[in-house]
């Protein structure tokens, strides 16, 4: 008799490609597309630029990864009306299907879109297209336009900046002192006498010495990237408004 043969084994697979899911919905706006696209952006987390290869449409675009879900975002621009205007806010949610089940993807993805578009006035179409004004759309895409290339070729003076930064050094070779705490620790910036210092304190511990006001500088302003525009946040704010803020913080 022949021996029976062996089944072979079910290797397990690992799940390749995405789960994706898309999002859409239409809401009333501001008249300005530009005033419409930093609300959005502030409360996505997520930079949008504009789309130059669609001339029909005003259109940004931007993206961000996993983990939870990665998002592909569109902002459109609908139509125009005297007092408002029309946008729709388009997501197309994914993540590596390695990563979570379909339900798990599908509820993170639909939460986060639900929270995005929980204060807009957000309808399934736009009411009243027909009364549309191609003639307003055309001025707000002109002056959205004329807003985006006033903003790329804005040049900062840094004289003011400069004095400021000047003035926190002052502050902190006469005394003054930076820095945060919480309940494991905090981080102490000041001068020693005769160099300025970074001391971590509390469960980690270092200490840093910088040799010139350059190196000073740089660490404060990466101590407080996060702090000065956290309210502003994904957007950053002008460099003078930042050094006021850290001045602010002396004490």
């Amino acid at each position: 008799m022949a021996p029976a043969k062996r089944k072979k084994s079910a290797k397990k697979k690992t799940a390749t490609g995405n789960w994706t899911q898309h999002f859409e919905v239409y809401f009333r706006g501001r008249p300005s597309p530009w005033e419409v696209k930093y609300e959005i952006e502030k409360t996505l987390g997520i930079l949008l630029a504009r789309d130059p290869g669609d001339s029909a449409k005003l259109i940004f675009t931007g993206s961000s990864p996993p983990p939870d879900a990665g998002h592909n975002i569109q902002l459109r621009f609908e139509a125009a009306f005297p007092k408002e205007g029309w946008y729709s806010l388009l997501d197309d949610a994914w993540v590596p299907r390695a990563w979570f089940s379909e339900d798990e993807f599908l509820t993170d993805a639909k939460n986060t879109f639900e929270y995005w578009t929980r204060n807009l006035q957000t309808s399934s179409n736009i009411d009243n297209l027909q009364n549309a004004s191609q003639k307003l759309y055309s001025e707000r895409v002109r002056e959205t336009l004329a807003i985006e290339s006033e903003e790329a070729n804005r040049k900062t003076d840094e004289g003011p900046t400069k004095a400021v930064q000047q003035a926190v050094l002052a502050a902190l070779r006469k005394g003054k002192r930076l820095g945060s705490s919480h309940h494991e620790g905090g981080t102490r910036l000041f001068f020693n006498g005769s160099k300025f210092v970074k001391e971590i304190y509390g469960v980690e511990e270092s200490l840093t010495e910088f040799a010139t006001d350059e190196e000073m500088i740089a660490c404060l302003r990466s101590f407080y990237d996060w702090d000065s525009r956290q309210d502003s946040y994904p957007h950053r704010p002008p460099e003078l408004e930042v050094w006021e803020y850290i001045q602010g913080q002396l004490w």
